[in-house]
């Protein structure tokens, strides 16, 4: 189990020295037991259970040593054998110092416990050398069939307990077969000189046969009491390289021969001369008789089989005594069958690499079937060909059930990652840098020293915005990766993983500009029942890419005929057809089918029944003992499953039952904690609990619970438990512990969930503390915004402020903004003034009944604040009374959540706060409403008091050292220049906001507003690509957070953008589905925005009288709601307006439209603003052409270009440049002018001639033709 939750107290902070007597989590540190390379080994006493543990603490925390750490518990995950060393738990807490837990191991050294006492040239007991090296090997063979090498195989890294159990330890240089990786990330060599394999040492690749070699070692120093090779480490090195190692007899007389033979194989300078474990194996069982002439040649057939053949059942292989897979598939079992499958993914990497109509984009491969089909081995064939054919940078991650990280699969695909980062050199490592290294590295901490990354630039973001931010860095990680090598992610079991990763892995992948890549998911056929792998194959986030599924199901007949006849003992054509008939097409069952007619000769036939027939054979202990398992519902702790089933001796019942394969053991022995318990498969869980009656099933859960609670088990296992074994009460306890862990690690699906069942098992315990029930609903609303789902967040919260309303106002005032806010957000506009409208009575205010009422209100403020001024005296806030405070706050809270909503009660309530600011005195808040006045101020065109008042605000700020102050006093001074277009400015100002509010707390609503206007400015500009960046998934992002007034600006953004860059049906498209969700019950803003893209993409299409139509609606609406009175965009919607009459007169030849254009054209150049201008005078420009006035148009395009380029608008400019040199040809300027526009227009990538004049029939209009310009 993995745990990143808060540990207990006493943790100290990382690289900390941990000492005798301190907690680490549940833990207490009792004496230290040794020191390896990075950090030390204590024993320690698990409080809550009284087992005693062995502790690794990692003392040196960088990245590198994190994920050596994290992978040294990895490893063994799937690993259990009476040989290797049983781990119970890591722990990585954000804030502290990592370790995990294993079992504590009282022994001694391999190289003492064999010769003890006995002088140097005398041989040890040889009984007990051969038990113990027996055990030894057993042990490396398991662990090499598992897929691992150890790499560091040496006497103090294998113990023999006083029961002459030998005990492999330390797998902190463990690696993958597969992999590369043979150096450590900073260059030094991997393992201990005086017992790496020559090929290990030279830095070559190393196998199984490097293992093997460090055992030898150790054999010839349990000989002979000498290591074979002393000196220095350069001596050493030379020596193994060059010269075999002198014989043992020279050092020892009446060495056995069989064990100097094999002494002098294990310590071949050739990996391929050296013997596999089964052949030694065979000669410490058989003597020199077994050795025969295989010894003597090549014998690369062990190694070379662990690392090129793959079970056909998906669970890699078995060795007798272990619990890794519940098949008898060995690892010499050759791939059989699945062609078709293979030939599908070999067709997904062709097109990535080269396919003729493919664009470079991403390929992902769902790989789905039933448990024990094979989709593991199908995968790691293909990856295993693949590694050959290509120099491809592949990165695996696989879902672990015991896992519990923020982002189950990609959190061990990134930890893959760092090893390959590590590899590079520093130049081509400076050049993968993404743009936001520390959010990257606050959500995988492993890159952490691959770049310079200021943590504390993250720590003001909110949890949507760090998730955005970080996977945003990981895409463009992952492009520039791809971009320079073939790229393949594969992420295994993901039925393991959970929501936010599945989300989260398809943010990285979607389009448009996802890195190329082929991604490969396999999961169970579950996906109906399985909530991650809903999220993972949901509709929407399919959309635009290749996605493809390949189906794992039955075998064919005659591959599971070739199987049987590989597994069974003796060739047997018809038991193998009857097998084959019975398994179902599954690998797994004709192991287990195979298994079953061996032991017990039963005749072949159906899974279940054979389950069944083996349930009803078990004596009743053995039975008893099995349901405690398979009640448990996956993997147990031991002594949790023997405490719950209340046997005498359980501990006799595990061979009988593992030899019949329904139970997996990962082993420690005897008494250690470590060992866990669950069926061989799920059938067999299924069956065993199918028998249970219901008494029978709900005692068994409460045995479990109780046993669980007394060894302090993870809270959501323990709830479920309590929950099915009738203590509601308790199940609650924990459910709502697991709900906060939740919550802490981002996965907001899960902690929902998890708050509601606390809650509804609370309503049905009658549980006696309110105020504990208020806390977990406000819990729950949190989440419920967080996944999106703000009205039911919204109800929630109002009726958590009635209940709190007289006992605690303040709070339930709270709750009522936050409710408000969201219901705003959401498009219930009406609900959200109504809640409004209670919270200001709660302080004595009250929202205006209707339009005539709001405006009379707004007018009588702007009289009191005229009659009073602006001169205050400062008080601080302590000063002020409380309900004063409450007036002020409310009102400002009323301005934020109006402001794109509801113009005139929004700056109403903020004529009201800023005189109820100054007549307090207190200087924050006057500050705030100074700066929010300058913004009110320009949009009703007065210039006069601005400079004078944003000068105050940021006088008045500077003294009181508020970051979020200043940030929203830059935003408001960003804002002034926005409004009129100054886009320069404008643009600093919102850069230096998005970058100086990171890391500040409560910014969330100005680095919102900030990001939307630039977004707005960059489409403005025509920097399309740009921009597309910028917005690069935030429509589903806000839809996920239920955000639709972000939502539906984002549409209208990339709608004028998809207009202007050849996409008009794209753009219709994107806001039809943006309206639908846009159900607001008024007209707001937000259609206003949408009308942008509507009127572009009707003028685009050549449908100007539409245009018109629409954009008199528009203003009529806007009329009627007082949105007008935002001369920007009242500005915008006439300037379409008139685009809309001069279309129309342009395809018409019609004097009316043209009559209409020049009208309005002249009011909108009497505004006295740079960029209206510019506008008008391309509308100028385009009127002159339609007359033939060839001069005129030249000069109003010129003043537009002057004026463009000023502002920073290069779409823009280039659209008038174009113009320009169409009527010049190849005179005058008519060259630059060209190559200039054609610059522009091939950095935004409009490139075909039809976009080109789509673009300018929209931005700079004209009838070529009449100032004598021939198409050609």
């Amino acid at each position: 189990m993995l745990s990143t939750g808060a540990v207990g107290p006493g943790l100290r902070r990382p690289g900390a020295e941990v000492e005798i007597g301190d907690r680490l989590g549940e833990h207490l540190v009792e004496r230290r037991l040794g020191a390896g390379g990075m950090g030390e080994v204590f024993a320690a006493c698990h409080l809550p259970s009284g087992e005693r543990y062995a502790l690794k603490i990692l003392g040196r925390v960088s990245p590198t040593t994190l994920y050596r750490f994290k992978r040294e518990f990895r490893a063994l995950a799937d690993v259990d054998h009476p040989n290797l060393i049983s781990l119970h738990e890591l722990v990585v807490p954000s804030d502290g110092v990592p370790f995990f837990s294993m079992e504590l191991v009282d022994g001694a050294p391999f190289i003492e416990y064999v010769r003890g006492r006995t002088p140097t040239g005398q041989l040890p007991n040889l009984v007990r050398l051969t038990r113990a090296l027996r055990q030894l090997i057993g042990g490396l063979h398991h662990l090499h069939l598992a897929q691992c090498l150890h790499r560091d195989v040496k006497p103090s890294n294998v113990m023999v307990t006083r029961e002459g159990r030998v005990v492999i330890l330390d797998f902190g240089l463990v690696s993958e077969l597969a992999g590369d990786e043979r150096v450590t990330h900073d260059g030094a060599l991997l393992g201990t000189p005086a017992y790496m394999a020559p090929e290990q040492a030279m830095a070559g690749k190393a196998g199984p046969a490097a293992d093997y070699y460090a055992v030898g070692v150790m054999l010839y120093e349990s000989l002979t009491g000498k290591r074979p090779f002393r000196g220095s480490l350069t001596h050493l090195l030379f020596a193994k390289r060059e010269f075999d190692a002198p014989e043992v007899s020279e050092l020892v007389d009446e060495v056995p021969e069989d064990l100097a033979f094999l002494c002098r194989r294990l310590l071949s300078r050739d990996p391929d001369k050296r013997p596999g474990g089964r052949e030694v194996m065979a000669v410490l069982s058989s003597g020199s008789a077994a050795i025969g002439a295989s010894m003597i040649g090549p014998a690369a057939s062990m190694s070379a089989a662990i690392g090129a053949t793959a079970s056909i059942s998906g669970d890699a292989f078995i060795d007798p005594g272990s619990s890794m897979t519940g098949s008898t598939i060995s690892s010499r079992t050759p791939f059989i069958g699945r062609k078709r499958e293979l030939a599908a993914l070999d067709n997904a990497w062709s097109t990535l690499r080269g396919g003729k109509l493919h664009d470079g984009s991403p390929v992902t491969v769902h790989v789905r079937g039933r448990s024990g089909y094979g989709k593991s081995a199908l995968v790691r064939e293909f990856l295993s060909s693949l590694r050959d054919q290509t120099p491809a940078v592949v990165l695996r991650g696989r879902c672990l059930e015991r896992e519990s990280v923020p982002y189950k699969g990609l959190d061990a695909v990134v930890d893959a990652l760092s090893v390959h980062l590590r590899q590079l050199s520093r130049e081509s490592l400076l050049a993968l840098q993404p743009d936001h290294p520390a959010a990257l590295v606050r959500l995988f901490p492993v890159l952490g020293d691959l770049w310079a990354a200021d943590k504390a630039r993250t720590s003001g973001l909110d949890a949507h915005e760090l998730r955005q931010r970080a996977f945003a860095a990981l895409r463009q990680l992952f492009s520039k990766l791809g971009e320079a090598r073939p790229l393949v992610v594969f992420v295994d079991d993901f039925h393991w993983g959970n929501v936010d990763s599945a989300r989260l892995m398809t943010e990285l992948v979607r389009p448009p500009d996802a890195p190329q890549m082929l991604l490969i998911v396999a999961y169970r056929d579950e996906v109906e029942t399985n909530e991650s792998l809903q999220a993972l194959v949901a509709p929407e986030g399919l959309v635009g890419r290749d996605v493809r599924e390949i189906f794992i199901g039955p075998m064919a007949t005659d591959d599971v005929r070739q199987l049987a006849l590989v597994l069974m003992e003796e060739r047997d054509e018809q038991a193998a057809m009857a097998y084959a008939a019975g398994a179902e097409g599954s690998p797994f069952y004709v192991g287990q089918m195979v298994h079953g007619a061996s032991v017990e000769g039963a005749t072949p036939g159906k899974l279940d029944q054979l389950v069944v027939r083996r349930i009803l054979q078990l004596d009743p202990d053995s039975r008893r003992l099995l349901e405690v398992v398979a009640v448990a519902g996956g993997p147990v702790l031991r002594r949790a499953a023997f405490e719950a089933s209340g046997l005498e001796d359980p501990q006799a019942l595990i061979p009988a039952l593992r030899e019949a394969e329904l139970l997996r053991v990962r082993l420690g022995t005897g008494s250690e904690a470590t060992a866990t318990l669950e069926t061989a498969h799920d059938r067999i869980r299924e069956v065993t609990v199918g028998e249970l009656e219901p008494e029978r099933l709900r005692e068994t859960h409460l045995a479990i619970a109780q046993a669980l609670e007394r060894l302090a088990s993870d809270p959501e296992s323990l709830a479920e438990h309590f929950e099915r074994g009738g203590e509601r009460a308790k199940a609650a306890d924990y459910f709502e512990r697991a709900a906060e862990q939740a919550a802490n690690s981002l996965a907001f699906q899960r902690a929902v969930a998890l708050f509601r069942r606390t809650i509804d098992l609370l309503e049905q315990v009658g549980d006696p503390d309110p105020a504990r029930v208020t806390d977990l609903r406000s819990g729950l609303a949190e989440q419920l915004i967080n996944i999106g789902r703000g009205h039911e967040a919204a109800q929630m919260l109002l009726a958590l402020a009635e209940h709190t309303e007289r006992a605690e106002p303040a709070r339930a005032r709270e709750y009522r903004r936050l409710a408000a806010d969201q219901l705003i957000k959401t498009g219930h506009v009406d609900e959200g003034l109504a809640e409004l409208d209670k919270l200001l009575r709660t302080v004595g205010m009250r929202l205006p009944a209707g339009k005539a009422a709001s405006i009379s209100a707004l007018v009588w403020e702007q009289t009191r604040l005229r009659m009073r001024g602006f001169e205050f005296i400062e008080r601080p806030a302590s000063e002020v009374e409380p309900e004063i405070l409450d007036q002020i706050d409310t009102c400002f809270a009323v301005v934020n959540g109006l402001s794109t909503q509801e113009v005139i009660l929004s700056v109403l309530f903020h004529y009201r706060n800023l005189r109820l600011s100054l007549a307090a005195g207190e200087p924050r808040r006057i500050a705030r409403a100074l700066a929010y006045q300058c913004v009110v101020d320009v949009a009703g065109r007065d210039w006069r008091r601005v400079e004078a008042q944003m000068g105050r605000a940021r006088a008045l700020a500077g003294e009181l050292d508020d970051p979020q102050l200043l940030g929203f006093i830059d935003l408001c001074e960003a804002s002034l220049h926005w409004f009129e277009r100054r886009f320069p400015i404008s643009t600093r100002l919102h850069t230096k906001i998005l970058e100086t509010s990171e890391g500040v707390a409560g910014a969330v609503w100005e680095r919102r507003t900030a990001h939307a206007h630039h977004m707005w400015t960059l489409v403005c500009k025509g920097r399309f690509k740009e921009f597309r960046i910028w917005a690069r998934g935030a429509i589903g992002r806000a839809r996920e957070r239920g955000d639709m007034q972000e939502m539906i600006e984002v549409s209208a953004f990339e709608s004028v953008a998809l207009v202007l860059t050849g996409d008009p049906d794209g753009a219709q498209r994107i806001l039809a589905e943006a309206l639908a969700d846009w159900k607001p019950g008024r007209y707001l803003f937000g259609d206003v925005w949408c009308f942008y893209g509507q009127a572009r993409a009707l003028i685009w299409k050549q449908e100007p009288e539409q245009a018109v139509a629409l954009a008199k609606e528009t203003l009529a609406q806007m009329a009627r709601t007082f949105l007008d009175q935002n001369a920007l965009a009242r500005h915008n919607v006439q300037e379409l307006l008139c685009r809309g009459h001069l279309a129309a007169a342009l395809l018409r030849e019609s004097t009316g439209h043209a009559r209409r254009a020049k009208r309005i054209a002249s009011r909108l150049r009497s505004q006295d603003n740079p960029v209206l201008t510019a506008q008008v005078a391309v509308i100028e420009a385009g009127l002159a052409s339609l007359a033939g006035d060839r001069q005129t148009a030249i000069d109003r395009w010129c003043e537009a270009e002057k004026l463009f380029i000023a502002h920073d608008m290069a779409g823009s400019a280039a659209a008038v440049r174009m113009r320009m040199a169409q009527v010049y040809g190849e005179e005058g300027e008519g060259p630059r002018l060209a190559e200039d526009a054609l610059l522009y227009f091939e950095s935004e990538d409009i490139l075909h001639p039809e976009v080109v004049d789509g673009f300018l029939r929209v931005i700079a209009p004209a009838r070529m033709d009449k100032l004598g310009v021939v198409r050609k």
